[in-house]
């Protein structure tokens, strides 16, 4: 009998990884994404590790709305998430935060960018719009 092929052994392969990814797989759960969001986050160019509670979409709205500019809803959104972690960070001292501290905070919590709209918080586009 003969061994079988480079392609057969890696199709293979594949075929049980990705029956593996399914059965690992779990289905949505509201109940499980509503309970405690604080997570932790290290962010290599601080050498630090982040506690942070990501806001609910309502929040995020509630931001950008009391927000005046997108440099603004950055800072609101920083101190939203740190705070709800840690309720003794003020507003004052995030604002007081070096630049490249907030750049790097924002960008190890929220790797997909903060843009102008709220729905682009957190989501990647799939594909392009028609």
């Amino acid at each position: 009998m003969s061994e079988p092929s480079k392609v057969e052994t890696l199709k293979r392969r594949l075929e049980e990884y990705e029956a593996e990814m399914e059965r690992d797989t779990k289905l949505f759960s509201i109940e499980e994404a509503l309970k405690n969001r604080v997570i932790e986050v290290y962010v290599p160019e601080i050498n630090r590790i982040v506690k942070a509670k990501k806001p609910t979409f309502r929040e995020i709205a509630e931001l950008r709305k009391k927000a005046g500019s997108d440099e603004e809803f950055a800072i609101l959104m920083l101190w939203k998430t740190l705070n709800a972690a840690d309720p003794n960070i003020t507003l004052e001292q995030v604002e007081e935060l070096p630049f490249d501290v907030v750049a790097a905070i924002i960008r190890a919590v929220y790797p997909t960018p903060l843009q102008g709209s709220a729905l682009n918080a957190g989501l990647t586009q799939t594909r392009k719009p028609s």
